[in-house]
C-alpha cells in the first residue's frame, strides 16, 4: 500500500470513553473546514464530553507505528448535527483505501492535555489539578458520521498511556475494527478567538493535502473502576478530573484523495448522544 502522507502529521490514537459532566448550558462554537468551501463557519452547542484519546503504538501485519507526540492528546465533544447535505469521500489509509458516505457532523475532537492518575495514591482532590498546558497550533477535528462502512477482517496490536498505567496486560489486541467516524481539520472560533487550522492556506481546494482522522470502533473489557485521569483542553481554565471506562475507537491517520455532496440536505436535530 502507498504511503499515508498523514501519518507525517499525526499519530494513531487510541479512543476511550470516559465521564465528566454534561456541559450546561453548552459551549457555542463555530466549525470551518473544507466541506464549508468559502462559506461561513457552521455554529453548533457542545452539550456532552464523552472521549478521550491518547497517541498509541500500533502493530499492524508485524509493523509498528511509534508515537510521534506523547504530549499531545485529545477530548471528544458531542453536538446535535446541522442540517446540511451527506458527502461522499474516497480516503487512504493504513488499513484500507475505499469510499465512504457521511452523514452530517456529530463531534468535535480538540488538543489536550492529560496526567494519569495513579493507581498506589490516595484518591485525587478535584480543587488541586495539576499544572497541565494545553498544546497549541494543533489541529482540531470535526467529525462525521460514516454510513454502514464494514467491519474489517483483521488483528491490530494497541499499547497506549492507559494500557501501561491501568491494566496488567501491557497491549491489546483488537479486531472487528469498525469505520464509525471520518475526522476533517477545522477551525474552531469560540467568541472572539479562532484557532486556524495549521498549515492551511486558506485555499478550499487544497483542503485534500491535510491530514484526516478515521475512527474504528473495536470491542474490549471495561477498565476496573475508579481508573481516573486529569484532563485540560482550550475550554478548561484549569485541569479537570475524568472517569476512564472502557477502550473504544482506534483514531487512524487519513489522506482523502476526493469528496463531493451527494444529497440536497439531512441532519438537523440529532437524537441522544451515542458512543
Amino acid at each position: 500500500m502507498a504511503d499515508v502522507k498523514a501519518e507525517a502529521k499525526l499519530d494513531h490514537f487510541k479512543f476511550w470513553i470516559a465521564k465528566h459532566q454534561t456541559l450546561t448550558p453548552g459551549i457555542a462554537v463555530a466549525l470551518k473546514g473544507q466541506f464549508e468551501g468559502r462559506g461561513r463557519a457552521i455554529p453548533v452547542t457542545l452539550t456532552d464530553f464523552q472521549w478521550i484519546a491518547n497517541p498509541v503504538e500500533k502493530t499492524y501485519k508485524g509493523q509498528p507505528k511509534k508515537r510521534q507526540k506523547e504530549h499531545l492528546h485529545l477530548l471528544g465533544y458531542y453536538f446535535d448535527p446541522p442540517a446540511q447535505p451527506n458527502r461522499k469521500v474516497r480516503i487512504h489509509n493504513q488499513l484500507e483505501t475505499t469510499q465512504w458516505t457521511l452523514t452530517p457532523p456529530n463531534h468535535l475532537l480538540i488538543p489536550a492535555a492529560k496526567k494519569v492518575v495513579k493507581i498506589k495514591n490516595k484518591p485525587p482532590d478535584p480543587n488541586k489539578p495539576p499544572d497541565l498546558s494545553v498544546p497549541k497550533n494543533e489541529y482540531h477535528f470535526e467529525c462525521y458520521p460514516i454510513l454502514g462502512a464494514p467491519a474489517l477482517p483483521f488483528t491490530v496490536d494497541l499499547f497506549d498511556q492507559f494500557d501501561d498505567e491501568f491494566r496488567a496486560k501491557k497491549h491489546e489486541t483488537v479486531k472487528g475494527l469498525t469505520p464509525l467516524w471520518f475526522c476533517v481539520p477545522v477551525s474552531k472560533t469560540v467568541g472572539n478567538k479562532t484557532d486556524p487550522i495549521p498549515g492551511d492556506d486558506g485555499d478550499p481546494d487544497h483542503g485534500v493535502d491535510l491530514p484526516h482522522l478515521a475512527l474504528y470502533k473495536f470491542d474490549a473489557p471495561a477498565l476496573a473502576p475508579n481508573r481516573q485521569a486529569w484532563a485540560r483542553g482550550q475550554f478548561n481554565d484549569k485541569a479537570f478530573l475524568l472517569t476512564v471506562e472502557s477502550p473504544y475507537l482506534l483514531g487512524v491517520p487519513t489522506d482523502k484523495t476526493h469528496w463531493e455532496p451527494v444529497s440536497k440536505s439531512t441532519g438537523g436535530k440529532g437524537g441522544p448522544p451515542q458512543n
